[in-house]
């Protein structure tokens, strides 16, 4: 326990930098190419889209390694089309019993709007995601948060799925698109497409997108293959270990990441995130205990 604490405490040190000015800034992409090999019959089933078999370029055009241009090839693969909600979690807690680490430890992670930094709060929750006073009473089609990336992959587990790969997840936000930054067609942001922080950080969110903190699953325009919030609202786990330089030594067809690690990876941008944080190239560490405010998931599945 005590070996846990102390993760918990470095890391919520570190992922400050996640809020966020970002590493690099994003790359020039002045118009979008949308690669003719997909299909575009979309098919879902049960809440999930299958994401057709094909190739793409992933990454992006930057200096560092870590975001290494690179072809990948995937199978196809089922996505849940809108991140794990209040709601469905709760099914899951109900039937299993299941406790989270959160829960576990007595604490979640929580940003202090007054200075712009992470706290740990006693009692913070899925249930009570900002501590003791809060609820997520009229909040269950929001994402859950507050689960850590072991919580994603016992919730996961019980519904017959897994959490998707870090390629299968930019390839699904890309949807087809080719060298651009953002899930949409358009280097230009309209208040409709993401859920992110907009105005001076730690000041007042201007809400341009009319939400402060978490929208509901599915309020923005879905990306080319109907899935929603790819950009913004919460971080994502994926299943994959992180590496800075696991590009450079990457599989090409249906990567799955590193065979060991400190840390998992997270994708996509929050509602506590700045624009650039938001492009579907951006790839963060963070230990897989962690559990915040801003952190939720969603789940994927083979195709048989």
């Amino acid at each position: 326990m005590k070996n846990l604490l102390a993760i918990l405490v470095v890391v919520g040190a570190c992922v400050a930098a996640i809020r966020f000015v970002g590493e690099a800034r994003p790359s020039k992409s002045p118009t979008a190419s949308i690669s003719d090999s997909l299909d575009p019959r979309i098919v879902m089933e049960d809440g999930m889209v299958l994401c057709p078999a094909g190739e793409f370029i992933m990454g992006a055009d930057q200096a560092s390694s870590e975001h290494l241009l690179h072809q990948v090839r995937l199978a196809s693969f089922w996505l849940d089309q809108r991140e794990v909600t209040n709601r469905q979690f709760r099914a899951f807690v109900a039937e299993t019993k299941y406790q989270t680490q959160a829960e576990q430890v007595g604490y979640g992670t929580v940003m202090d709007m007054r200075r712009g930094e992470w706290q740990k709060v006693e009692g913070a929750t899925w249930r009570q995601p900002q501590g003791p006073e809060s609820t997520i009473i009229g909040r269950e089609d929001h994402p859950v948060v507050q689960v850590s990336w072991f919580d994603a992959r016992a919730y996961a587990q019980w519904r017959g799925k897994r959490l998707p790969t870090e390629a299968e997840w930019e390839y699904a936000a890309r949807a087809g698109l080719s060298g651009m930054d953002y899930p949409w067609p358009t280097s230009a942001f309209e208040p409709a497409r993401a859920n992110f922080w907009q105005g001076p950080f730690p000041g007042v969110d201007q809400k341009q997108d009319g939400y402060r903190g978490t929208a509901t699953v599915g309020s923005f325009a879905s990306n080319r293959f109907e899935l929603s919030d790819m950009a913004g609202n919460v971080w994502e786990w994926c299943a994959d270990w992180y590496s800075a330089d696991y590009y450079e030594r990457a599989k090409t067809e249906n990567p799955l990441g590193p065979t060991q690690g400190k840390h998992r990876v997270i994708r996509g941008g929050s509602w506590l995130s700045s624009l650039d944080q938001l492009a579907m190239w951006r790839r963060h560490a963070l230990a897989p205990h962690f559990c915040n405010d801003q952190i939720g998931f969603r789940c994927a599945k083979n195709q048989p």
